[in-house]
């Protein structure tokens, strides 16, 4: 099943007889220097219909898969580029449908799948940072000296 995924994802991004739309971004994140692959839901819904509701109902496995491609094609295009790396990420954008929610609208039945998540930030605060645990090395001695562990409750 996982192996249909990947080359599902593998023949979209290997996209010759449709203008090779794809093939070019990944040529050009590259040639960017980038990590990141930006892809259009609704292009994915044009070439497998079922691919794409997987996609959104079903993120957290198709995202395994969809990454695995995105390395094959750039290994395919530039082994250096690929080895250098390793890993690599994808962006989507496009219609989400029922995806598409409000910070009010998110419930726990979207676990594990695509949304959408549109709101207005109102408030930030900055970000604090905390030590749970402390390992103290003596290079002279090379010996580990003293691990404190902090037991903090974050609110």
């Amino acid at each position: 099943m996982a192996k249909n995924i990947f080359r599902e994802y593998q023949d979209f991004l290997d996209d010759e007889l449709q203008d090779n739309v794809y093939h070019r971004k990944v040529q050009t994140m590259i040639n960017e220097n980038g990590r990141r692959l930006i892809i259009d839901i609704d292009d994915v819904r044009k070439y497998n219909f079922n691919s794409a509701k997987q996609l959104i109902s079903n993120y957290t496995d198709e995202e395994v898969e969809l990454k695995r491609a995105i390395k094959e094609c750039v290994r395919s295009i530039n082994t250096d580029y690929e080895n250098k790396y390793g890993e690599f990420f994808v962006g989507l954008y496009g219609s989400f449908g029922r995806q598409h929610v409000t910070p009010r609208t998110l419930r726990s039945k979207f676990l594990g799948s695509l949304v959408c998540l549109e709101g207005v930030v109102t408030r930030c605060s900055e970000v604090k940072t905390v030590l749970l645990k402390s390992v103290h090395y003596c290079p002279a001695t090379k010996i580990f000296l003293n691990t404190y562990r902090l037991h903090v409750t974050i609110i």
